[in-house]
């Protein structure tokens, strides 16, 4: 509460109307400061004028935080009875906290408010439901996953019956409500949360006592919504003729608004807001014409751009120095290999623990080997270090994780891999064997859930899309089959349904734009074709293309795809969440009584130091913020789980999916807050709790609405 990093507890005294903020000294001395007087129950801490503390939010008042001596009332709405249920959340998505109110001890109106100004007001009422009894708690989250925030309450068993355990469901804007009931036992404290490990959001919660019907046994209900759907596309195709050959495509927030921006080549595109707008092609900067890689390369929160200046070919290297408005100014690196045509593999990571960044090279015609830059640590300088770090080429795709799972960064080529010795050179160790053509995108995550990072490849010269099963820490590599139809030059994996494992989408290169996802049906013995694009278009081509973002965060994945035969670029915009001719219907929950038992993650507790380069602690299956901590003050993690090994912290976490670092170094507030870092699967790096005063940055709002509606 005073932002000293240390937790304070906040509390009020029904019957004599005192609330108290304990303020902690050390973990065995509190010191009490009155907050307020005023009788009845229900509480909530937000910071609601946005002034970087917080304030507490009661029965149709607020409280706010001048300084710890001193604390303001300001009224929301005098017409509340004194025991309210309270909770503040962004409920219409337009950055701003909202509070919504519910009798708690008698019957009344269920509503929430929006301001303009929380100090003066006015506040705006708008009902959810006019006659509700005995809420005394209630919780938001995206119940349906179309993209905004539910209501989930119930009615204690004090009132009349039935006693409803409800879904409320928003169905625009906060505007409309339609109610789910779920079952009429009645709960008293029911909380949320994903507890089956299956990513819908659940109910578990009990009645006050054994006077209720069904005593106060505790109950879940289970959310079987089930996973999205893989069978809703639209394709928009920004460009047939891009004025060369670009290499990559890349998703991220250049200009800092809060929406991915797409770069290929040497230009980027602004996010238009609509993925049906206008996508306008701005120049980087000459001579950096072909982007291999868009990352935060001096630390300072907005996303820099290195390239090379081939029109395709070209080994000169520069980056492009982001002023965080996508304002570049571009930076030469003087050193690079020699005899290198066009890049067909780059990978930024930690690959030499405790050291500064690199950025591992693979060139198309296998010019220097694997190579290797060290990002300097001050990267204006222009002598970037070059190793050649091993003579075995792929001359393709170099995706970079702990293959043998010994806690260091390895290198993955396809038919062979390159293990980190303890001194920090590298060792050629047998790949997987490709059974016709030769690997050429090549993609680590763990298809079979086994916990270790299996590899997928698009092959070339074979019309083939291929996983290779690891074994015995690496040792051991064994081909299993995808798919024998097109030539994948495109290929990236993530759990795109949600169902908690890994899917693949590829891309046919020379065909006529084909692109394809391939369901994970059972730990990769079998795949379920899905038709993303048929192919019935001859301005479109896939080229190291096919990369997974959710470009219009709405919470499902999109697809970015770049063309070479046929200079195109093309977004796939996934209408499985919030748009297209798909199944919104509410969800089916099931009403599972048990006793109190440990069920799915087990959490714990792990420091996040607040340095650079700290990076949460993400949900195994899916890399999903589970529950967050406080910037520096420790963040709680997924524990034990089946096939999974649990979580890890900070720089030391790595994608479950593509084995990717979740971000790289974050050296300003805003990039801890929630910047526009994201790993290389789209999903955002999040660091801190809402509450932490460092996080409440204009620039986070965009962020903490994204957050919200995807209940993380």
């Amino acid at each position: 509460m005073d932002g000293d990093g240390a937790l304070d507890v906040v509390t009020r005294k029904k019957s004599d109307g005192l609330t108290y903020l304990w303020r902690q000294e050390t973990p065995t001395s509190w010191s009490r400061i009155t907050v307020s007087t005023t009788d009845g129950e229900g509480t909530a801490l937000a910071d609601l004028d946005e002034d970087d503390d917080l304030d507490v939010v009661h029965n149709g008042f607020w409280v706010e935080q001048v300084d710890l001596a001193t604390w303001v009332e300001h009224t929301i709405d005098n017409n509340w009875s004194n025991d309210v249920g309270v909770l503040v959340v962004d409920l219409n998505d337009d950055g701003d906290l909202d509070v919504v109110l519910a009798p708690s001890e008698s019957s009344g109106r269920f509503s929430w408010y929006e301001t303009l100004d929380p100090v003066n007001g006015p506040w705006t009422e708008h009902s959810i439901d006019p006659a509700v009894s005995y809420f005394h708690t209630f919780k938001a989250a995206d119940m349906d996953r179309d993209g905004d925030l539910d209501l989930v309450t119930a009615e204690m068993h004090q009132s009349s019956n039935p006693d409803e355990v409800s879904v409320y469901l928003n169905e625009g804007d906060g505007l409309t409500w339609s109610q789910v009931v779920v079952d009429t036992t009645g709960s008293h404290n029911l909380r949320v949360g994903d507890i089956g490990d299956d990513l819908d959001i659940d109910i578990y919660g009990a009645n006050w006592n054994d006077s209720a019907p069904n005593s106060a046994v505790i109950e879940m209900w289970e959310n079987q919504s089930g996973p999205l759907s893989l069978d809703g596309w639209q394709r928009h195709i920004l460009e047939t003729s891009l004025p060369w050959q670009a290499v990559f495509v890349e998703g991220g927030d250049v200009n800092g608004d809060g929406l991915p921006d797409l770069v290929t080549g040497g230009w980027w595109y602004p996010n238009p807001g609509d993925l049906d707008g206008t996508w306008s092609r701005t120049t980087i900067g000459a001579p950096l014409h072909n982007m291999a890689a868009v990352h935060d390369f001096d630390g300072d929160g907005d996303l820099d751009v290195l390239g090379t200046d081939g029109q395709v070919s070209g080994e000169g290297f520069s980056w492009a120095q982001n002023d965080g408005t996508g304002q570049f100014t571009i930076r030469a690196i003087t050193n690079a290999p020699t005899g290198g045509d066009f890049l067909q593999g780059v990978s930024v990571d930690q690959v030499i623990a405790g050291g500064d960044e690199e950025v591992v090279l693979s060139w198309h015609n296998g010019a220097s080997g694997t190579s290797m830059f060290t990002v300097p640590s001050d990267p204006t300088v222009a002598n970037w270090p070059l190793t050649s770090i091993s003579a075995t080429t792929n001359q393709e795709q170099v995706p970079t994780g702990d293959v043998d799972g010994d806690g260091d960064t390895d290198i993955h080529l396809g038919s062979d891999w390159l293990r980190q010795e303890s001194n920090g050179t590298f060792s050629t160790q047998s790949g997987v064997a490709v059974s016709g053509g030769v690997p050429d995108r090549i993609v680590l995550a763990d298809i079979d859930g086994e916990g270790d990072l299996d590899v997928v490849i698009g092959v070339e010269f074979g019309q083939r899309l291929v996983w290779g099963e690891s074994a015995d820490d690496g040792q051991t590599w064994t081909e299993r089959v995808i798919a024998t139809d097109v030539d994948y030059f495109s290929v990236d994996a993530a759990d795109i349904d949600r169902d908690g494992d890994i899917d693949v989408v590829g891309g046919a290169h020379q065909g006529n734009g084909e692109v394809y996802i391939y369901e994970n049906n059972g730990q990769g013995a079998s795949w379920i074709t899905h038709t993303v694009d048929p192919g019935d278009s001859t301005q479109i081509d896939h080229h190291d293309g096919t990369q997974l973002v959710d470009m219009d965060l709405d919470g499902d994945l999109d697809i970015l795809s770049i063309g070479w035969t046929k200079r195109s670029l093309t977004i796939y915009e996934n209408l499985a969440i919030g748009g297209g001719d798909i199944d919104l219907t509410p969800p089916v929950i099931d009403s599972v009584t048990d006793s109190l038992r440990s069920y799915g993650c087990a959490l714990y507790r792990y420091p996040l130091p607040d340095v650079a380069g700290g990076c949460g602690c993400l949900h195994p299956a899916a890399a999903r913020v589970l529950v967050p901590g406080r910037c520096g003050h420790g963040v709680v993690v997924c524990g034990p789980h089946p096939g999974h090994p649990g979580c890890v912290c900070a720089a030391a976490h790595r994608h479950p999916g593509s084995g990717q670092p979740c971000c790289g170094r974050s050296g300003s507030v805003r990039r801890r807050c929630w910047g526009p870092a994201r790993n290389r699967a789209g999903y955002r790096c999040e660091f801190c709790d809402p509450a932490d005063v460092r996080c409440r940055a204009a620039a986070c709002a965009r962020v903490r609405a994204f957050r919200q509606k995807n209940a993380l």
